[in-house]
Parts: structure tokens; sequence; C-alpha cells
């Protein structure tokens, strides 16, 4: 059977990573009524997004040795960088503020007198370079730890109906397309072909929806 419903919201795992789970346990049917914060659906990682979390977790550890042997020596410099680049957006938030603009130019004047060498500009950079992958690292790792977490229980994020369900136990979803459905709206349609102990099962739903509104 099909359900449709005027209005929807889509429960996305994670719309930003390609990753896949598998259902471990489907909570409601299609039909059901469900409250905001209900579990919907539970999943584990697949092996390969196991995989790439243990790989995240290795790069983020090397990139972490990395940013503190970046470190070593330029705690002047870098001081001088974000100082220099705290005033810089400061002064591009408000580029009609004079006393804004002198601080940023102030402030670059610091760092120019800081990176006076070309050691001291080569460790600042390799620093910054070192810090940019670390974050990027962090947020990789973060973002697949994440979606391990959240997934064991994917709940609605709304008082709704279930119109649609991605799979049974033991199928595999992706963690950027939709998992489940809900309706805005507790007016449904039901759409043939459906079997009689379908059509009498969603009628009575919606009989106790209506009855609740």
């Amino acid at each position: 059977a099909e359900l449709e419903a005027e209005a929807g919201v889509d429960v996305v795992p994670d719309e930003r990573l390609d990753a896949s789970l598998i259902v471990q346990e489907v909570c409601v049917r299609v039909g059901d009524a469900v409250e905001a914060g209900q579990t919907l659906l539970r999943c584990r990682p697949s092996a390969a997004l196991t995989e790439e979390l243990a790989t995240a977790e290795q790069a983020l550890e090397r990139a972490r040795l990395s940013a503190l042997e970046a470190r070593a020596g330029t705690e002047e410099v870098y001081a001088a960088y974000k100082s220099w680049e705290a005033a810089a957006d400061a002064a591009l938030q408000t580029p009609a503020d004079a006393a804004l603009a002198a601080q940023e130019a102030h402030a670059r004047a610091e760092l120019d007198a800081a990176c006076a060498s070309a050691d001291a500009r080569a460790r600042l950079s390799a620093r910054l370079t070192a810090e940019r992958r670390l974050e990027a690292a962090q947020e990789e790792w973060t973002a697949l730890q994440a979606l391990t977490e959240r997934a064991q229980a994917l709940t609605a994020p709304q008082d709704g109906v279930v119109v649609y369900l991605a799979g049974a136990a033991g199928d595999e979803i992706r963690a950027d397309e939709t998992a489940a459905t809900l309706s805005a709206s507790p007016t449904l349609l039901v759409c043939a072909p459906a079997t009689a102990e379908e059509a009498a099962y969603f009628a009575t739903a919606q009989s106790l929806l209506r009855a609740d509104v």
C-alpha cells in the first residue's frame, strides 16, 4: 500500500555523509500515529561505516600529533596572526568604523614584524596548515561518530503519521537518504493496490486519529 499526505517531513540520518546503516529493528508501521521523539528505526553502522570511522579516528590522531609538532616555537608569531585575524574580521563587519580599521592596520604591522624572517613565516605557514588539517579531521570524525550514535534510535522530529519506511530489519539504508517520512496532517489517503487487511488497518488508524483531533 502507498500512503499520501498533503505535507510531510523526511527523517534523514545525515544528508552530509556518504555512508550506510543496517536496520536492526523497525519500531513502527506505515500508518502508525507517532509522537515527537518516538523511535522509528534502530540501526547499526554497516561494515564500511565502521571501517570509515576507524580510519577517521586514525587520521585524527595523526593530525593531532602533526599539530603539536607544528606548534613548537610558534607561540609569538601565531598569537600575532590570531590578533590580526580577529581585528580584520571586526573591521570587515563594520567597514565604516575608522577605529576598527586602525586596529586592523596596527595588528597587521605587528604580524609583519613577527614574520620578518623567512623561518618565522615558514613556521607560521606550517602551523596554520596543520591546524586546518586537524580541524577537518576533527569534523569528519565527529560527524561519523554522531551518525553512529544517532542511528541507534532514529526518532520522529514531530507528531505525525508514518507514511514511509525505507526498509525492514536487516536491510541496508543510506545515511544521506530518507529513512522515514511523517505526514504533517492526520488525513491520509490510501491508494491502490492494498490488501483488505492493509486497508482495514489504515482505516482503523485514521479513525483513531480523527478521534484524537
